[in-house]
């Protein structure tokens, strides 16, 4: 077991494959709600006119998030619906009832964010429409993700290739604590291994070696092997005879 943190390179052995890994909590989410009061207005009393709009941005940047998939659900819409923010982060969902809903934003590479929530895996705050209140300027804080990343060796020291890498983080379950899937990723040809994405937590890093074919050395091999062998001898000392 070793322990490090986020964006550090472990180098794991393949026969002690289990190492703990520390993401800090230095990616925590921050969300700034608006001010429901000073930025809503309450144009109609139509059931399906209220709105709400906002912006999501990195955190701790200030940029916008463009591509992130902010969804909405609860109040009086039926399932969830969803929408992708634009170049500057925008968003947008009109034509909403009034009612309570859930604003969350995701995108591959951060950690998901909901609206209201102080850090990840913490719930959100929900969001209380009336009948036509247009809610805007809705802000919410996108963290990235943090990295894990290493290098696996055989018993020979050399890199592992193609070796399924499992990434589980502790968690609390039932007053339990357990394990779960966070990432998986596969060693390339210098046995190296990156998963991203990840919250901040502690983490178990585990490798497993393939086991899909087995080598099979036949008489034929080990003959041939014993005649390279002998000739390796016999060159070295021809050689040695030469030399003297």
């Amino acid at each position: 077991m070793l322990a490090t943190q986020v964006g550090a390179t472990r180098t794991i052995l393949l026969w002690a494959t289990v190492a703990v890994v520390t993401v800090t909590g230095s990616l925590s989410a921050q969300v700034f709600p608006g001010q429901q009061a000073r930025d809503s207005q309450v144009t109609s009393t139509d059931p399906s006119t209220a709105l709400i709009m906002g912006t999501v941005v990195v955190a701790g940047t200030g940029l916008p998030a463009d591509g992130v998939r902010v969804t909405l659900s609860g109040g009086g819409i039926r399932g969830s619906r969803s929408t992708l923010t634009d170049d500057d982060g925008r968003f947008a969902f009109l034509a909403l009832p009034g009612g309570t809903f859930t604003l969350r934003g995701a995108k591959t590479g951060y950690v998901s964010a909901t609206y209201g929530q102080k850090a990840p895996g913490r719930p959100g705050t929900p969001i209380v429409l009336v009948a036509g209140q247009q809610l805007k300027d809705v802000s919410l804080d996108l963290p990235k993700g943090g990295v894990i990343a290493g290098v696996i060796y055989d018993e020979k020291n050399r890199p592992s290739v193609s070796i399924p890498v499992r990434v589980l983080r502790w968690t609390m379950q039932t007053g339990e604590r357990t394990l779960l899937s966070s990432g998986t990723a596969n060693t390339d040809d210098r046995g190296m291994y990156r998963v991203f994405g990840l919250s901040p937590g502690q983490y178990v890093v585990s490798a497993v070696p393939r086991n899909t074919s087995t080598t099979i050395v036949t008489t034929e091999d080990m003959t041939s092997l014993g005649v390279m062998q002998d000739l390796l001898r016999a060159e070295a000392l021809q050689v040695e005879l030469l030399a003297s």
